[in-house]
């Protein structure tokens, strides 16, 4: 059965968020859902002239119209910012680029520096560039609505270490049965949410892990592993009854709502108004994966997750001021609230080697993930100094 493919911004159809899913040989690869899609920022090839639509509207004071400088060969506007949490002035919003004085400092030059429209040349329908910004607007509103407590196990059977192991076993499950990304993010999710209102044995941990499995398998998957196939990835430990019976529980828990947004819807829209190349997403990705098993991240936003870990999957390989304007609007955060959350990341992607949870170095090792677990700048004695930083 021919595989479905569909578009990116790095020149290739296939479906890079989920890579391992292209060696099914029966099953057809799930398709994304379109306005969570994956992230292309480049300017349109081979489409014509990009014509805009003129609104008409009253006009109360007649401006000189200025002639486009020939040197600029990128069109940027200025947006007002969409910030859930303050509201800045547009008047500090430049409407031009100027040039830079050598003797403006780099607080001052991101200070001036106009927020981009990241969707003005997507002509991509699927993309719904009309109101993309609404939606993720929506989103931050619901992972508002379903937050994860801090330190929600106190005094519970179960403890963060035992989660970790869980969550690396799951790391395992679905690569082993090929699912997609937002699978696995939103069974860890559904496990967080879980437990935080209930609790169970040591015993029955993996068998709430699998049946959180099925649950997300069922929300996100078109072809889906049968309960059958669970019973043997647990070694047979559980009933296809016992399953079931756990399922219909968690369900019930949590009022059949699953809609609580993941990191990685976030991370494609923020690596898009970053500009980030195909490797720095990847690393990007890497970090979110690796933040699932830690139990200190679990109760930061999917939103604020992900706008750390592109911050610093950008400055491992360009360290310097990079919290651009235009990523501030869109990801609704400055540097001061990213920033402890960077420095946490950090600090596990350097003591990776040291733990004994090796199921997301190991599948971010291969050729299909440009084996960027492997990479030197994530090890090195710049990020240690980072990392160490107050």
């Amino acid at each position: 059965m021919a595989q479905v493919k569909r578009s990116t911004r790095f020149g290739t159809t296939k479906n890079l968020e989920n890579v391992y899913l292209v060696g099914k040989d029966k099953l057809p690869a799930a398709t994304k859902r379109t306005v969570l899609g994956e992230i292309g920022n480049e300017l349109p090839r081979g489409r014509g002239v990009l014509i805009e639509k003129k609104i008409t509207k009253p006009v109360v004071v007649a401006a000189k119209k200025e002639s486009k400088p020939k040197g600029i060969s990128k069109n940027v506007v200025s947006l007002p910012p969409r910030s859930l949490r303050q509201t800045q002035s547009t008047s500090n919003i430049i409407a031009c680029a100027k040039p830079v004085k050598k003797a403006e400092s780099c607080d001052n030059l991101v200070e001036k520096e106009p927020v981009e429209d990241i969707d003005k040349y997507e002509e991509d329908p699927l993309q719904v560039k009309e109101y993309v910004n609404d939606i993720f607007d929506y989103l931050r509103e619901v992972e508002a609505k379903f937050p994860i407590k801090e330190n929600y196990l106190e005094g519970q059977n179960v403890t963060g270490k035992m989660r970790a192991l869980l969550v690396d076993w799951l790391v395992e499950v679905q690569v082993q049965f090929r699912l997609m990304l937002e699978t696995l993010y939103l069974t860890v999710s559904i496990i967080d949410r879980y437990l935080q209102v209930r609790t169970v044995t040591k015993n029955k941990l993996q068998l709430l892990g699998a049946s959180a499995m099925l649950v997300a398998c069922k929300y996100e998957e078109m072809y889906l592993p049968v309960v059958a196939d669970f019973v043997y990835i647990c070694d047979n430990a559980y009933t296809n009854k016992e399953i079931l019976q756990m399922e219909q529980i968690i369900v019930r828990t949590l009022e059949f709502n699953f809609s609580r947004p993941i990191a990685l819807q976030f991370l494609r829209r923020y690596s898009k108004a970053a500009h980030s190349t195909m490797k720095n997403h990847m690393v990007a990705k890497y970090f979110l994966e690796l933040c699932l098993v830690e139990y200190e991240m679990c109760h930061y936003p999917p939103s604020l997750i992900s706008a750390a870990a592109i911050y610093l999957s950008l400055w491992v390989f360009s360290p310097g001021n990079i919290w651009t304007n235009t990523l501030k609007h869109y990801t609704t955060y400055t540097y001061d609230d990213i920033k402890p959350v960077v420095k946490k990341i950090a600090k596990i992607v350097l003591r990776v080697d040291s733990t004994k949870y090796k199921a997301i170095p190991k599948k971010y090792g291969s050729s299909k993930f440009l084996k960027v677990s492997c990479m030197p700048e994530l090890s090195s004695s710049a990020l240690h100094k980072f990392a160490s930083a107050s």
